[in-house]
């Protein structure tokens, strides 16, 4: 298991980034799930908008990492475009659910996600985040001029032949200082 280091220097594994990054994803469907089920189900209401806070402000912090930053040359640039339909349709969820809620309901789409973030977390597919999107963020995969390939987190659009100034969260894994 490999670990990234924190700011305030305990370790941290890339499972939990990656999850992170995941879950992340799905703060604005937790929001339309309130917002759905405000008027059946206060209690679920209220868990989502809890669930969605902590996410936002996980994220928040892993975006303010303060790894020392060094200077990347690009090669080559891809964006997750091709994966945005297959990650939009779990944004339908919301509106499938009807009458109250149960346990067993919950745990369905507790199981739905976890499989849906099993095959993003390990399969590296981390370019379609619409949190990091609203915080004005975009997800790159990115070749250096050494051929290594990377994620990049930045806040401007990336082309080839840019140079970044990044720090290294994961071993594939860069935030543009």
């Amino acid at each position: 298991m490999r670990r990234a280091l924190l700011r305030f220097g305990g370790w941290i594994s890339d499972s939990y980034l990656r999850w992170s990054l995941f879950l992340s994803s799905y703060v604005p469907l937790l929001v339309i799930l309130a917002v759905r089920l405000s008027e059946k189900n206060a209690t679920l209401t209220f868990a989502a908008l809890i669930i969605a806070g902590v996410l936002v402000v996980n994220l928040v912090m892993l975006l303010n990492w303060r790894v020392a930053p060094r200077d990347f040359s690009i090669k080559g640039v891809k964006n997750g475009s091709g994966e945005v339909a297959a990650y939009i349709t779990t944004y339908l969820l919301p509106f499938l659910v009807v009458g109250d809620m149960k346990w067993k309901d919950l745990l369905a789409y507790a199981i739905l996600i976890w499989v849906i973030g099993q095959a993003i977390a390990r399969d590296d597919v981390l370019h379609i985040n619409p949190l990091l999107s609203i915080l004005q963020y975009r997800i790159y995969t990115v070749t250096t001029k050494n051929g290594i390939e990377y994620f990049l987190i930045a806040t401007r659009h990336i082309v080839a032949g840019d140079r970044v100034r990044a720090s290294l969260l994961l071993d594939r894994l860069l935030l543009e200082r």
